[in-house]
């Protein structure tokens, strides 16, 4: 893998895993066909290697040939379990957001603890976690860059702590530091 920290390699390695999983998904109105099949086998990962078994990844390698396996790995599972991009908002500000009862997707708590997930086979799991109580709806480019470079660079996680904490109320951040 090639070492660099630019945002412009971030967005090309995030657009490639974007259109990738897009491909899977199709698109009914431009009757262009997905891969179902392909995204429920990914669906199923639980680890970096297990995610490097399905034909479906190659793909997507073949489309990064110098990009890290296990990182792109974790990614590719990830992001396999979303249903809709939402382009709106970075992920972080996207768990912040309140929904009825002015309760944010992801309560503080869980949020640090996303931020302490160490090793792939955890942050597949964490991740997929995330997809879910945003059930599904979210931005994936910048899930599957800020995935791809989680252990590479540690601005991902204060960058995510300041978009959470930007956007979460005001009534909801001096609880948590009760």
């Amino acid at each position: 893998m090639t070492e660099t920290t630019s945002s412009e390699s971030k967005s090309f390695e995030a657009t490639r895993v974007h259109q990738w999983w897009a491909g899977l998904r199709g698109d009914s109105e431009r009757k262009r066909p997905g891969d179902p099949g392909a995204l429920a086998e990914l669906r199923r990962c639980s680890t970096a290697l297990e995610v490097q078994m399905v034909p479906a990844f190659e793909a997507l390698v073949r489309a990064m040939p110098n990009a890290h396996l296990e990182s792109l790995a974790v990614a590719a599972a990830v992001v396999s379990h979303v249903r809709e991009h939402d382009g709106g908002a970075r992920v972080a500000e996207q768990l912040a957001q309140t929904g009825a009862g002015s309760v944010p997707a992801m309560s503080p708590l869980r949020f640090r603890r996303f931020l302490q997930v160490e090793g792939a086979t955890e942050r597949i799991a964490a991740g997929t976690r995330l997809v879910r109580q945003l059930q599904g709806r979210i931005n994936v480019l910048d899930l599957a860059s800020s995935l791809y470079w989680w252990d590479t660079q540690e601005d991902v996680q204060r960058r995510w702590a300041r978009s959470y904490y930007s956007k979460l109320p005001r009534e909801i951040l001096t609880k948590s530091k009760e």
